[in-house]
């Protein structure tokens, strides 16, 4: 993706994911807005985090799996591995997409 269209990418991310991206905040404020964003690209289930990372931009899978565990560490300073679980366990994935219709995820 050239860097109009990362950043057409980032505004739809962050209008779709409006009460996640609060969520995600609020819960770990360390994290980077492209940090979030990977979560939420990530957590859509329609992307692994090797896409997101494409997506992002980031075309070293080994940056893209720094990525995953320097959010994995924030989240664990931040006493909230359950988040990281939720965002990056595939079935937790499609169990909570069915959930997030019917909560604030969205909103």
């Amino acid at each position: 993706m050239n860097p109009d269209e990362r950043q057409q990418l980032n505004n739809d991310i962050h209008q779709v994911f409006k009460g996640l991206i609060k969520i995600i905040k609020d819960a770990c404020p360390k994290l980077t807005q492209e940090d979030v964003v990977f979560c939420c690209l990530v957590k859509s289930g329609l992307v692994n985090p090797v896409t997101a990372g494409y997506c992002m931009g980031i075309v070293n899978r080994y940056a893209i799996n720094q990525r995953k565990y320097r959010i994995k560490m924030k989240m664990k300073e931040a006493e909230r591995e359950d988040l990281f679980e939720l965002i990056f366990d595939k079935k937790k994935t499609k169990e909570t997409l069915k959930i997030a219709s019917d909560t604030e995820w969205n909103s």
